[in-house]
């Protein structure tokens, strides 16, 4: 490695003073179920790395995810933003950047060039942007129409209308396709019109001289063919056409395409539209004669729900069959139609009685327009649901941009009997059909808003599905779905069994209680935080405690009802709760901000000194909800002091041969080990352990002798069944992944000597349902306090037609329950729950001192090559920034130790691989300076210090207030005296310098003070270490023997 790190050294020395290739990543291959590794090996550390007693210990945090929103990922390609795609992921919807100066406004040529840096950026595509029309009008607006080519041919339909505004805004939308290879003329344009000739006179079409008597405007000009590509809609294959205007008569004119290497006659139609439409002729042409171009389109048809209703639902006609699908809507994107994935559609799919774990989904279609009730009632409801979102509160769509809905229906349980729920699972409504509790879920109309009403809320304030922000999440989607169904305050009466409600809902907002007894958590919910339920089922509650804030909102209509009546009263309410949640809450937020934010909301809407502000604040006051001035919700953004000790930066070099470790202050690099390794190298907080596996697969640390003052490798097993490993920042936990592909993670504990796996899974929010589509996982960072590792992982989604694509993700593992001082739950967030196609993000890191700040690679593949960047992320209030874009491979990213620079994989100037840095702004998301080459010749780099420092502030107490050693020197004897913070189990041993365990025994430690002995007569002299292992972490005290 050269050593280019002076200028790094001189910014970071005094700001210390002063305080793919197209791949994101390689894959792994599978390995066989029977033969994947279980974790067994026991893992130790040598004595002399373990810390001494009483250090900096970690404490439990306070740790939440806020699943973020895709639409704040940036566009990479310089120039222009994204803003609507179609099903290919092609741009619909762009905007440029405007023109510093006004000149080139009306230039057609210019913005052609705009556009062609947008769709080939390289010009290796072989295609260009023909004008075709341009006008400016007289707003100023100047508007410009260009048509694609590809090899020198048109390609039909692709097509991109470009405004400039005269405040320098450019906006640009069309459609853009393309062939995959260009194609030969096989035969010539007279014999292809002599092809499309025949074909008229086969039907009885013949053609006749045109009279020299009439004016020449009515004589017909037969032009030549043109070449030109089209697509055919349902294959997506490809052809090169002559297109023709063929004029039989002077009043009559049809369109023929011709295929230019067979010819075949693929279309003919006639190209003349009347005014009146009768059963011999249409004015949108005659049927095609090619099997793949079929008359298609929206539809409606009456059939029976489940109540034994004839509804009108909308469906699309193709090829003879009805699909349920709904392309009546204005969101619905016609140009865009394939029955496998029709943007802007309401669909309705079968899940054909799959479970979530083997999901297999496909079409509903009909040819004699028979239906299954099932399907009828969740077509018809979700369009329902639509229309209030649309009709109430603007909003278009789940995610508020005309994206698709989907509904799944006859979905199993795990088991393969009827699933007692309904779900959304971040991308589609799921409906079982019922066992023991339920009826079809599909019938309620309020059980579709419900889970609709989940969609939005994953697309406005996030709202983080745990404790008083999950009850809130569902108190939400209960609302609103009382509100699509505002024929009562319940909620699913048209589903449940008697049998398990009595009451005849599922939760009732007018009676929290709903006749059930206190504590009946399946039925009974509390109406006033007196009553609110404090455990830890129920991720905290999120279905149970909801019944405090949909109370409120019933309470809040109730008081309104009292000077107009109760429907008025619901108009005024549900405008304001869905403000509130529109604008005013995070995350994080918890019952008191959702009061602040429903104030605002009334303030907002009706006026500071309103009746509707009146009787929110009385609502919230019946339930025990306090008053808050603050409408932005918690932010819960802790800072964590910097680590005090010297700065180092641990490496590999550019072929990943060797450890190495940059001793900032003096840039000085030294060598620790020569090993190969395959994995990026993992520092605990205080630089004292860093693990890695090496390109053996076996897990091999780098410990600090505390005699030596020095790094000792320690090969921690060698088994070669490695590929990544990850240590916590107290070094209590080992997270590591095998090298077989796999959808687990294993977590080792040094303190408890146990191992525990868990799977991986994509969440959803039914109770108990999560989808198993993760492939495996890969980069692994714990967060500050240990609980929650971030990982990222390659899941697959199948498509309806049988394809599936791929894309890597970042996810959020609890692990680890400090309070309990064991193995965590398992529970899983997102970084994103709707993370589009094309789109990938990985090698997560937090901060160093923020732990609500992240960073993370980001790859975006799209018409204008692969773009990587380096992003940052703070996942408390969801802002998005970017640190270093342009890129053209992953950076792995790292923070400093005072958060002020972030490191990542680059290049140098003469091509080599190298690390990168840039420093950033204060919100620690954004960069703020130029990139700058910090050492060539090597990757993966992590910043460490070797000080000390608490990690995480909270009222948890430290397992021991003092421990004592007497006599010191001991001779036989030696007295352990420990103040015990509580009740609980100490394991105390004594080892040599090399390790080797010498005594060793358990005792029971009460809270206070406790005097246990070990006796050990047969040691000989020398030094020897005492070990304390609690379920806190282990520790270590030198101690003599004379």
């Amino acid at each position: 490695m050269n050593r280019y790190i002076l200028y790094l050294y001189l910014v970071l020395a005094g700001a210390t003073a002063l305080a793919q290739s197209p791949k994101f990543k390689p894959l792994v291959n599978p390995g066989e179920l029977s033969k994947l590794h279980e974790p067994n090996a026991i893992l130790r550390k040598p004595v002399s790395a373990l810390p001494l007693a009483e250090p900096g210990v970690l404490a439990h945090g306070n740790f939440l995810v806020k699943p973020l929103q895709a639409g704040s990922l940036p566009a990479l390609a310089g120039g222009y933003e994204i803003l609507e795609t179609d099903g290919n992921g092609n741009p619909r919807k762009l905007r440029l950047e405007g023109l510093g100066m006004r000149q080139r406004s009306g230039d057609a040529a210019y913005w052609a060039q705009r556009l062609q840096s947008v769709f080939d950026r390289d010009a290796v595509k072989g295609i260009e942007w023909l004008t075709c029309r341009e006008q400016e009008d007289h707003l100023g607006v100047h508007h410009f129409a260009y048509d694609l080519s590809f090899d020198g041919v048109p390609v039909h339909g692709a097509e991109y209308l470009l405004h400039v505004y005269p405040g320098g805004e450019v906006m640009a939308h069309g459609q853009f396709s393309m062939p995959v290879h260009p194609l030969d003329a096989k035969i010539a344009p007279g014999a292809a019109r002599d092809f499309a000739t025949a074909a008229l006179q086969q039907r009885g079409i013949r053609l006749s001289t045109p009279d020299v008597s009439l004016p020449g405007s009515l004589i017909p000009i037969q032009e030549d063919p043109r070449l030109q590509y089209v697509q055919y809609p349902q294959s997506g294959t490809w052809k090169l056409v002559y297109e023709m205007l063929i004029y039989p008569s002077p009043l009559s004119r049809y369109l023929a395409w011709v295929d230019a290497q067979t010819g075949e006659v693929i279309k003919l139609r006639t190209d003349q539209c009347k005014l009146h439409y009768g059963h011999s002729d249409s004015c949108k042409g005659d049927r095609a004669t090619h099997p793949e171009i079929n008359p298609e389109g929206a539809e409606t048809t009456n059939a029976q729900d489940l109540f034994d209703i004839n509804r009108t639902i909308n469906v699309w006609r193709d090829a003879g069959a009805l699909y349920m699908i709904d392309g009546s809507r204005p969101m619905f994107k016609s140009g865009s139609f394939t029955l496998d994935d029709p943007i802007g559609a309401i669909l309705t799919l079968d899940a054909q009685f799959t479970n979530p774990n083997n999901l297999k989904v496909s079409q509903i279609r009909t040819t004699n327009n028979s239906w299954s009730k099932t399907a009828v009632s969740a077509h018809y409801n979700g369009g329902k649901a639509y229309e209030y979102y649309l009709n109430t509160h603007g909003r278009n769509s789940i995610d508020g941009k005309g994206g698709t809905i989907v509904s799944i229906i006859n979905l199993n349980d795990e088991n393969g009997g009827g699933l007692d729920n309904a779900f959304w699972s971040g991308k589609a409504m799921f409906y079982g059909n019922g066992n023991k509790s339920f009826n079809a879920l599909a019938k309620g109309l309020d059980v579709a808003g419900h889970e609709m009403t989940h969609g939005v809320v994953g697309s406005t304030a996030a709202l983080v599905y745990e404790n008083e922000s999950g009850a809130m999440n569902e108190s939400f989607a209960d609302i609103f779905g009382t509100m699509i169904d505002r024929e009562d305050w319940k909620m699913g009466e048209d589903v449940v069994r008697l049998s398990a409600f009595p009451s005849g809902a599922l939760r009732d907002l007018s009676n929290p209680h709903n006749g059930a007894a206190t504590g009946d958590y399946g039925r009974w919910q509390p109406r006033h935080v007196s009553e609110q339920y404090k455990g830890t089922n129920d991720n905290g509650g999120v279905h149970i405690n909801s019944g405090i804030p949909n109370y409120a909102f019933y309470l809040f209509v109730q008081e309104m009802a009292k000077s107009s009546n109760e429907e008025q009263a619901k108009k005024i309410a549900e405008k304001v709760f869905y403000r509130a949640l529109a604008n005013y809450l995070t995350r994080s937020s918890v019952f008191i901000d959702l009061r602040a934010a429903v104030e605002q909301s009334c303030k907002d809407l009706h006026g500071a000194n309103s009746d509707v502000l009146s009787a929110a604040k009385k609502a919230f006051d019946q339930v025990g909800i306090a008053g808050s001035t603050d409408p932005g919700g918690n932010k819960y953004q802790n800072d964590l002091p910097v680590n005090p000790g010297q700065q180092f930066v641990v490496c590999t070099d550019n072929q990943n041969l060797g450890v190495y470790v940059i001793i900032l202050q003096s840039g000085q690099i030294v060598q620790l080990s020569p090993r190969a390794i395959k994995s990026k190298p993992s520092v605990t907080d205080d630089g004292t352990e860093i693990y890695y596996v090496g390109s053996d697969s076996k897990l091999y640390a780098q410990f600090f002798d505390q005699n030596q003052g020095d790094y000792e490798e320690v090969l921690l097993d060698g088994d070669p069944i490695y590929r990544n490993v990850a240590v916590s920042k107290d070094g209590n936990l080992l997270a590591v992944l095998y090298a077989q592909a796999e959808n687990k993670i294993h977590i080792f504990s040094f303190p408890l000597q146990q191992w525990r796996t868990y799977e991986l899974k994509n969440p959803t929010t039914g109770q108990g349902v999560l989808n198993s589509n993760v492939r495996f996982a890969d980069f692994l960072d714990f967060e500050h306090a240990g609980e929650c590792l971030m990982y990222d992982c390659l899941s697959k989604i199948d498509r309806t037609s049988g394809g599936s694509y791929e894309f890597w993700d970042i996810g959020f593992l609890r692990v680890w329950n400090r309070k309990a001082s064991n193995f965590g739950d398992g529970y899983i967030d997102k970084l994103f729950s709707d993370l589009p196609e094309n789109t990938s993000i990985g090698n997560p890191v937090f901060s160093k001192n923020s732990p609500y700040i992240i960073a993370f690679d980001y790859l975006e593949e799209s018409l204008s090559g692969t773009q990587f960047a380096v992003l940052g992320a703070n996942i408390e209030t969801g802002e998005i920034g970017e640190i270093a874009a342009n890129r053209t491979i992953t950076g792995y990213p790292n923070y400093s130790i005072d958060d002020k620079f972030v490191m990542y994989d680059g290049f140098d100037n003469t091509g080599e691989l190298s690390i990168k840095f840039k420093e950033l702004n204060s919100n620690k998301i954004q960069s703020s300076g130029n990139e700058q080459l910090f050492v060539s010749e090597a990757r993966w780099g992590a910043f460490f210090a070797n000080g000390t420092r608490k990690l995480v502030e909270t009222d948890d107490q430290l397992a021991f207030s003092g421990i004592t050693l007497y006599p010191v020197p001991f001779q036989s004897d030696l007295h352990v005296a420990i103040d015990s913070r509580r009740d609980q189990e100490v394991h105390l041993s004594i080892a040599d310098l090399l390790g080797r365990e010498c005594h060793s025994g358990s005792f029971d430690l009460q809270t206070g003070k406790n005097d246990l002995l070990l006796s050990v007569p047969e040691l000989k002299p020398g030094m020897y270490y005492l070990l304390l292992r609690s379920s806190t972490g282990i520790s270590s005290i030198p101690v003599s023997k004379h």
